[in-house]
């Protein structure tokens, strides 16, 4: 039996119930989905009043309120309880948190990223529950990003701009570092001799969790490899979806301001450049702080190359102090203007390798892998009731435990918590699973299949 691109073997005490079992997982695809398909519907309708790429002049006949509802109930849609299309398809909302981690580190894009907030509707998501848990800071009013799955970004090339930019930073932190003992040393003061390693904390390891090292350039990489290739590893989102409205440009017609919401769907990007799927990016621009660097470095060597002409120091000093000074300009814009063209790159490749779809796309894709993942539930569980011996009952707790057994057997990387309460609601409500004193036993397979048909006309 295929689950979820696994294996799970069937063990069944009686053969004849496994093609009735084989069956039956049919069925409960089917009437499911079919159990989903008002929800999937309520969904894409709510959605075709905000869609940019349909008739947003629909909205033109409504009032205010009436607009706001609409925006309210898609929101619901998307993710309350009643609902239950990013939770149940195992979108999870991008805490500030975990965005601090993901973007503690560089990986192939090392510029720092601004959001043109006049570009977005900052009261989109300002009076919803998302503001407070998404993604993290004065952003929480622009975008929601929901992140799902863990996987694994592999890089092997040359990266000779890296190198040069990891190459340059040594040579100015070298200079500097003589810059500064020298500097001391003509005060009269003594050079600390003690220095503080830092060791970086030890990664916290769960047996629920995934571990995946981070290998950069900038902790890979030495001189004598220059000329070889390198081996780059980094966490990746499995998928992203990022949901945002633009704000109302001055050239807007409608009445109601710019109602169009965007969502867009993205696979496999790095936890450490997942800045570049925020929409409204600024075009990189040289950073204040180089700039003040630069021009705080500038004055002290025009200090001090004055100073030594005065006190006719040798003119070795003099070049020093100007080869000092280049060497850091040309570092800061020979670091800048690579990691520009790296940005471009990257953002071109983003668009064409790592968008999967958007829209009403986007929003059919959660809904099947939220039917999936409630087909799943009802079968493991089910399973798990029927293969034991002389039709034994199980209680909630003993459930739980044989299912998540079975997943960890199965699927090798991570393990999962089985939503026992979920499974077993689904099952009752269908009337295949019987409950007495807290104990649970199923119905006969052939038996079950015909209660799932007597449901599905009735539905229809």
């Amino acid at each position: 039996m295929q689950l979820g691109g696994g294996a799970i073997p069937l063990f069944l005490p009686k053969q004849s119930h496994r093609d009735d079992f084989l069956l039956l997982c049919d069925k409960l695809e089917q009437i499911i989905a079919l159990q989903y398909r008002s929800r999937r519907e309520n969904l894409t309708d709510v959605y075709e009043l905000f869609n940019p790429l349909g008739n947003v002049k629909k909205l033109e006949s409504f009032s205010e309120a009436q607009v706001k509802e609409s925006q309210d109930r898609f929101l619901e849609l998307l993710s309350d309880t009643s609902s239950q299309a990013m939770d149940k398809s195992n979108f999870k909302p991008l805490s500030a948190q975990e965005l601090k981690v993901a973007t503690s580190s560089q990986y192939l894009f090392h510029l720092t990223t601004k959001i043109n907030r006049k570009k977005l509707d900052d009261q989109f998501f300002k009076d919803s529950k998302y503001h407070d848990i998404n993604p993290g800071g004065d952003l929480g009013s622009l975008y929601v990003i929901f992140r799902r799955g863990i996987g694994i970004d592999r890089k092997s090339g040359q990266f000779y701009q890296a190198k040069i930019d990891c190459i340059l930073k040594f040579c100015w932190n070298t200079i500097k570092l003589y810059a500064v003992k020298a500097w001391r040393w003509l005060l009269g003061k003594s050079v600390a001799e003690e220095s503080k390693s830092r060791e970086s904390e030890p990664a916290r390891t769960s047996e629920n969790f995934v571990c995946v090292k981070r290998i950069h350039v900038s902790n890979s990489f030495r001189f004598k490899k220059f000329f070889q290739k390198l081996d780059l590893q980094e966490p990746t989102f499995d998928h992203m979806i990022i949901v945002y409205r633009k704000a109302t440009s001055l050239t807007h017609t409608s009445c109601h301001g710019e109602r169009g919401i965007h969502i867009r769907h993205y696979k496999g990007i790095p936890m450490a450049d997942m800045e570049l799927i925020l929409p409204a990016k600024k075009h990189p621009k040289l950073p204040f702080t180089d700039w003040i660097t630069l021009l705080v470095f500038f004055f002290i060597s025009l200090v001090g190359i004055l100073s030594a002409l005065r006190q006719h120091n040798p003119m070795g000093l003099v070049i020093g102090m100007l080869v000092v000074f280049f060497s850091y300009a040309t570092k800061v814009y020979l670091t800048f203007t690579m990691n520009v063209l790296e940005y471009e790159r990257l953002i071109n490749k983003l668009m064409e390798d790592k968008q999967l779809d958007c829209g009403h796309g986007t929003l059919l894709y959660v809904m099947d892998e939220a039917i999936q993942q409630e087909v799943k539930e009802a079968i493991i569980a089910y399973y798990v009731l029927l293969r034991q011996p002389d039709e034994k009952s199980l209680d909630e707790k003993e459930l739980q435990v044989q299912c998540n057994n079975i997943l960890m057997d199965s699927f090798q990387s991570g393990t999962s918590e089985f939503q026992v309460k979920d499974a077993v609601g689904k099952l009752l409500r269908l009337g295949i699973v019987e409950e007495s004193g807290n104990l649970f036993k199923t119905t006969p397979p052939k038996d079950a299949i015909e209660i799932i048909r007597k449901r599905m006309i009735e539905s229809i």
